[in-house]
């Protein structure tokens, strides 16, 4: 039971390891410029995760489902990308569709993350808030895991809210530049 968990947790951080260098390449400039290096890895990254799900018999050779059932949701999003691209399979850019397909919701996914962590640092405030009504002071190792936490979930938000499309992205890297803004202000002040 132990050695299945595990296994699906391994194979869960390699597809979406794989995922996003996939994410990182697909966004290229060069990418359908078949001399270049970031279409190159594309393929490659994209043949390798194919033939890992032919092997594996979750997916057949004609990019058709397989038999075996996949358990984690990285794997599931990886193989609906082939499947979807399969009426591509004879054309040469074929594993460059298939990783592009694969990448359609990255942008939604990190700016939802991104909102998340948002989320998180305010409840962060209104804790810290609360317990300093309650308390009258926080000291010691709970004001520096609030104040670390806070600046960490900012970071994060900033840096998922980079990786985002559209308007959204521009209003999610102010409200974390905001954020952290108040933490320099805040650090000048004491």
């Amino acid at each position: 039971m132990l050695k299945r968990f595990l296994s699906r947790v391994w194979v869960s951080i390699l597809i979406s390891s794989a995922r996003f260098v996939t994410y990182t390449l697909v966004r290229k400039k060069h990418v359908n410029d078949r001399k270049k290096k970031p279409y190159k890895e594309t393929v490659r990254t994209m043949k390798f995760l194919g033939e890992m799900l032919i092997k594996s018999k979750q997916l057949n050779e004609d990019f058709s489902q397989g038999p075996e059932p996949i358990r984690t949701e990285a794997g599931r999003r990886l193989l609906f990308a082939f499947i979807l691209q399969r009426d591509r399979r004879e054309e040469e850019d074929f594993y460059l569709y298939a990783a592009q397909e694969w990448m359609k919701d990255v942008y939604k996914q990190s700016i939802r993350a991104s909102i998340l962590f948002f989320f998180l640092n305010f409840s962060l405030y209104i804790s810290a808030i609360g317990l300093t009504r309650v308390v009258g002071e926080i000291e010691g190792i709970p004001a520096l895991l609030l104040f670390t936490l806070s600046i960490l979930f900012s970071f994060l938000g900033f840096y998922l809210a980079l990786l985002g499309k559209n308007w959204k992205k521009g209003a999610m890297i102010g409200i974390h530049a905001i954020i952290l803004y108040q933490f320099t202000y805040f650090l000048n002040v004491i």
